[in-house]
């Protein structure tokens, strides 16, 4: 199984995620000359190598109009004076900080224009890459909008963000997952996430870190503090592991084809400010994969249609759960099980028979008791009977279908019927 192997115990961002990923790439420059024709012509990436504790890696940059990112949201976030001695003071993705509701954004003194969620929505979706990487770029910044909404009391469609800092975030997010696209791997594995620690200063006062919206993004995933006084960990950076992250913990075992070192801007006191990414083939052999869609605009008939659908090309099981999308839309989460060999399979039914245009695939471990099934025979008629075996224990189920048969065969209760197959067991 093809495995990309994070280690963010030295802190994480946009920019470092897409220098690591970069290096991975068989030829760096050209995937930046393509991602320089994709983008806006005032928008200007380029890398460069640096050298960090006697490591090199990849630093990338990107320049909008003149702007160099991270150096055009200093009005807005500064780090306080709790920032070690030691530690570089360059800002690092200060658009991170830069969202603010749509009410605040009335009572700035500046001139610069803000965007909305919407804006952002159909800036990626004018962009000329695949579908699937723009539905993932969105799901991404929608994670980053959702966070800023609930930190500021604000619907995540209310957010504005400043221009300059959100066109750093599109150009770090669609970066970030056209090269991961590139690698074809199966599944992404994560360390801990570094946050730092300290406070940092924006125009809402003193806050601690992690600041508010990385704390919220946070939520669910595996993070801890070395103590570093000073913010290791963004908003875009926290989100777009989340949003590619199958498993967090230690390097798994696999044989390494590449390693990349992605590189910040900031210079830590006897460690180096960079992502690693480690690109090999991992001895994990998915037991079943999880492969599940978000919809919100499919009538009940025909989710359950394609419920249907899945099961007959080879799903072990389908399910769905409620969910809440953006602009607080109801939906459901359609889910199912499948062996590996029927994977591809049932993904081609999921995207032809439901209207999602992508489908998640989590592969998943899977212990399983010994099976048989059996018949008791009852006052009321044979009743097909599952039995499971553990070391010391052993498990049985009834058949649903044979058991209601049987009652409605003998006008009694399905559990009048399943008491008498208690009673032969």
């Amino acid at each position: 199984m093809k495995t990309l192997f994070l280690d963010c115990s030295n802190g994480v961002a946009g920019d470092m995620l897409v220098a690591a990923l970069l290096e991975l790439q068989e030829d760096k420059y050209q995937a930046v000359d393509y991602l320089n024709a994709l983008f806006d012509k005032r928008v200007k990436l380029s890398v460069d190598n640096v050298n960090k504790c006697g490591i090199v890696g990849t630093h990338f940059d990107v320049n909008i109009g003149g702007h160099v990112e991270g150096q055009h949201c200093n009005h807005v976030h500064e780090h306080s004076d709790t920032t070690a001695e030691n530690v570089n003071h360059e800002h690092e993705h200060e658009h991170d900080h830069c969202a603010h509701s749509h009410d605040e954004e009335h009572h700035h003194e500046h001139h610069h224009h803000h965007s909305s969620l919407a804006d952002i929505t159909v800036t990626i979706d004018g962009l000329d890459i695949d579908a699937r990487i723009k539905q993932r770029a969105k799901a991404v910044y929608n994670i980053i909008a959702q966070a800023e909404g609930k930190v500021h009391g604000e619907r995540p469609d209310k957010i504005h963000f400043h221009e300059v800092g959100e066109v750093d975030a599109i150009v770090d997010v669609v970066s970030a997952l056209w090269l991961l696209d590139k690698l074809h791997v199966d599944r992404v594995v994560c360390t801990p996430i570094n946050t730092g620690s300290g406070t940092v200063k924006c125009q809402h006062g003193v806050l601690p870190v992690p600041a508010p919206a990385t704390a919220e993004i946070l939520q669910g995933m595996q993070c801890f503090s070395d103590g570093t006084l000073t913010e290791l960990a963004t908003p875009t950076g926290c989100a777009l592991i989340k949003s590619i992250v199958q498993q967090y913990g230690a390097m798994p075992a696999m044989n390494i084809e590449k390693c990349g070192y992605g590189m910040g801007a900031k210079d830590l006191p006897n460690r180096p400010n960079c992502l690693r990414a480690v690109l090999g083939e991992s001895e994990f052999c998915a037991d079943v994969w999880e492969l599940s869609c978000n919809l919100d605009d499919m009538s009940g008939e025909r989710i359950a249609y394609a419920m249907e659908r899945i099961m007959q090309a080879g799903a072990i099981d389908v399910y769905y759960c409620d969910i809440v999308m953006k602009k607080n839309r109801p939906a459901v989460m359609l889910s199912c099980l499948v062996h590996p060999e029927d994977k591809e399979r049932v993904e081609d039914v999921m995207l032809r028979h439901t209207s999602t245009l992508g489908v998640r695939a989590t592969p998943f471990e899977r212990k399983t008791l010994d099976r048989e099934q059996g018949y008791i025979n009852t006052p009321y008629g044979r009743v097909r009977v599952k039995f499971a075996y553990g070391k010391d224990f052993q498990k049985y189920k009834a058949e649903y279908d044979d058991l209601a048969k049987r009652a409605l065969d003998n006008d009694v209760t399905i559990e009048e019927v399943d008491n008498e197959v208690r009673k032969k067991i």
